[in-house]
């Protein structure tokens, strides 16, 4: 499964060989990129956003769309689309410090 991973800022942080595949974007290359400003289709921009911002308060929302640009070899697709689950990643002591998102392919 696709999962990438932001953290309280919103920069990657987490980025696995699936979501590298599907969307062109080497892990090393995604790292500290902004979800919502360089990775996230615009018209997904707002949805990311609210999404993100509600599982940094704890409130985890499940199967939502997510599309991602493509880069490199990947160019010629438009946009990877995913559904995904957020999930609030915590620290020890529970704070929560930024969110995960486990997603499928629905291109």
């Amino acid at each position: 499964a696709p999962i990438l991973a932001v953290d309280y800022n919103g920069l990657v942080n987490g980025w696995n060989a699936k979501v590298a595949e599907l969307t062109g974007l080497p892990v090393g290359e995604a790292m500290g990129m902004s979800l919502v400003q360089d990775l996230v289709f615009e018209q997904s921009v707002e949805r990311v956003e609210k999404m993100l911002h509600n599982a940094l308060r704890g409130e985890e929302e499940k199967n939502v769309e997510m599309m991602l640009k493509t880069l490199g070899p990947q160019k010629e697709k438009e946009a990877v689309i995913l559904v995904v689950n957020a999930c609030s990643s915590r620290d020890f002591t529970d704070n929560i410090v930024g969110v995960c998102f486990v997603g499928q392919d629905v291109t």
